[in-house]
């Protein structure tokens, strides 16, 4: 025989927890906990709502963690106001986020429930390959919760801006600093490159164009004719 689930309901904290009371007088055994008020996060209140979960008969399913900032619950606002996703707000939500995991560990809750936010809604863009990172410390209690929820917890990052790498392309062909000039001649002869990348090794030294060379010849023939002695080799 399958197990009858448990109807439940979203509850609003109070300050003196009082809403715990209201869930059983309702007779439901569970609910799910919300707050967006963070003066209202405190160790000490997260015990009053162990004790009085105990108390009345009540079992917390999870604990609905708001934020502070803007929120406004639509689809042109909310991409730059919800979540975690606004870079305005990440960093104070983030901290928010890991004080109310303190206080649902504290208050005997398996985990927390928030609104991440708007990530982008073309999850199968051949273009790019969307992952979940995490890029500041993960507190005990959170993985200790998602531990509990068999959900690993995602790579780290340090950030996410752009980095010189992922923009930069790779060079068709490049020339190495001890090379002869005649290696040089043939690229410009073979593709008409704007600039050649010189290398010493695998270490990028810098980029040669057709405007360095110009000026190198210019500068060298303006007070008498230069003469170049060019090996075998070169």
């Amino acid at each position: 025989m399958s197990k009858i689930p448990e109807i439940g309901v979203l509850s609003n904290l109070v300050p003196d927890a009082s809403n715990l009371k209201a869930v059983a007088d309702f007779g439901l055994p569970c609910a799910q906990v919300c707050s967006w008020d963070k003066n209202l996060c405190t160790l000490d209140l997260a015990r009053k709502v162990k004790a009085d979960c105990a108390a009345y008969g009540v079992r917390i399913t999870a604990f609905w963690s708001g934020y502070t900032g803007p929120a406004v619950w639509n689809f042109k606002r909310g991409p730059v106001t919800l979540g975690l996703v606004p870079p305005t707000y990440r960093n104070m939500r983030i901290q928010q986020l890991k004080n109310w995991a303190d206080f649902a560990a504290e208050a005997g809750a398996p985990a927390i429930i928030t609104h991440f936010g708007f990530l982008p809604e073309n999850m199968t863009d051949p273009e790019n390959e969307y992952i979940a990172i995490h890029c500041s410390p993960v507190s005990d209690q959170v993985k200790e919760q998602m531990e509990a929820m068999g959900v690993a917890i995602p790579p780290y990052r340090k950030d996410v801006y752009p980095k010189v790498r992922d923009v930069m392309l790779e060079p068709q062909s490049y020339i190495q600093a001890d090379a002869p000039i005649f290696a040089l001649v043939n690229a410009y002869s073979a593709e008409n490159p704007s600039v050649v990348p010189i290398y010493d090794g695998e270490k990028f030294k810098g980029l040669l164009s057709v405007d360095d060379i110009t000026r190198w010849f210019l500068s060298d023939n303006k007070e008498e004719i230069p003469t170049y002695r060019l090996t075998v080799d070169n």
